[in-house]
């Protein structure tokens, strides 16, 4: 189990799950029948406001959140190792993804500013839906290819402002 504690989560039946996920850009992703197929991986959290949900550095963090209400933090240590704000993650937007795929480290901490609902996905869960729904899994990995791509290029955008010539 991941850092999310089981006081947090919430059971859902898997057509209130693909209602959540068809109010986020999931929806345009995905037909009806798909979302709740889709839906039926995930787990839902409510999570009450200023709680750490993820610790920068934390070693085995296994799950991508969706954030359904509410607004969560990002911070990242600066080489002080102070903590500094860098984004909030928004409703229908996600995060974790990285790590979930390649099961490195959190490259950030997240923090609820308000109580949220999230939709979480394990790695165990998302390895499920693989063998299960090999289809499925290939579409929800394009969909995070084409996230991590976009978040790529605005990092490098900015990057490129603080650069020396």
């Amino acid at each position: 189990m991941s850092i999310l504690t089981t006081i947090w989560r919430r059971h859902h039946n898997p057509e209130e799950k693909a209602d959540m996920l068809d109010k986020t850009p999931w929806g345009n992703y995905l037909s009806w029948q798909e979302l709740v197929t889709f839906a039926q991986y995930f787990d839902v959290y409510e999570i009450p406001a200023k709680e750490l949900i993820l610790k920068e550095g934390r070693k085995k963090m296994t799950y991508t959140g969706l954030v359904i209400s509410g607004r969560i933090s990002v911070s990242k240590k600066d080489i002080n190792g102070l903590e500094k704000h860098i984004a909030f993650v928004p409703p229908g937007k996600t995060f974790g993804e990285m790590s979930m795929l390649d099961g490195r480290p959190s490259s950030a901490s997240i923090r609820t500013e308000n109580e949220v609902s999230l939709l979480v996905l394990e790695r165990e869960r998302f390895d499920e839906m693989v063998e299960d729904h090999p289809g499925l899994a290939v579409k929800f990995l394009k969909a995070l290819l084409m996230l991590i791509s976009a978040r790529l290029r605005e990092t490098s955008g900015k990057l490129v402002d603080f650069l020396d010539t």
